[in-house]
């Protein structure tokens, strides 16, 4: 439980999935659909979690639905070739976006899972962010995940999944884990190398 500092979250099968999908949907490799979809139709997981699905505003959610999923995206700005982020939420599950933006360098996207209690964020950094522009992007989420829990005090669990782009920083084992508890909650921070 919570107390002990491990976190579990019950569904039919298998936990989340994160993954840096590399274009969700590109003109070279549209499959990359159907095999989502078929790996959440296998694993049952409650939410899927992408960075760099490179999706623009000319990609409509039809092409990229997955069946007895919500889709919640933040594409990427500008005419980046890279970037954007996109979580997908079980539909027997309740769940709400309370985030999504861009500054133009980081994409931000935050979903609220009330049967779970949780907030899901999910950040995409460009290598050549400046710090500012990183600050700013983490306060918006910050803002957002702070106001949700103020008019929803059972909230107190936050996953924070990403691709942050950090070339200063080598990590022999690829991943690494934090886990915090503070005033607000549970908080759970992801890192991969992929």
């Amino acid at each position: 439980g919570a107390n002990s500092g491990e976190f579990e979250l019950k569904s039919d099968n298998n936990g989340a999935i994160y993954l840096n999908i590399q274009g969700l949907f590109t003109k070279a490799k549209r499959n990359k659909v159907s095999h989502l979809r078929d790996l959440a139709i296998e694993t049952n997981s409650p939410f899927i979690v992408l960075t760099e699905t490179w999706l623009t505003e000319d990609i409509l959610d039809a092409e990229i639905t997955i069946p007895r999923y919500i889709l919640y995206r933040s594409d990427r700005a500008n005419e980046r070739s890279h970037g954007g982020c996109c979580i997908y939420v079980r539909a027997d599950l309740t769940s709400k976006i309370i985030l999504c933006h861009s500054n133009g360098t980081c994409e931000s996207l935050a979903v609220k899972v009330r049967n779970f209690d949780t907030i899901l964020v999910c950040m995409y950094r460009t290598p050549y962010t400046k710090l500012k522009q990183f600050e700013e992007a983490l306060n918006v989420v910050q803002d957002a995940i702070e106001e949700t829990m103020k008019t929803d005090p059972k909230c107190k669990t936050i996953i924070q999944l990403g691709d942050y782009n950090f070339p200063f920083l080598s990590w022999p084992s690829g991943i690494i884990v934090v886990y915090w508890t503070g005033t607000f909650g549970h908080f759970w921070h992801f890192w991969a190398l992929l």
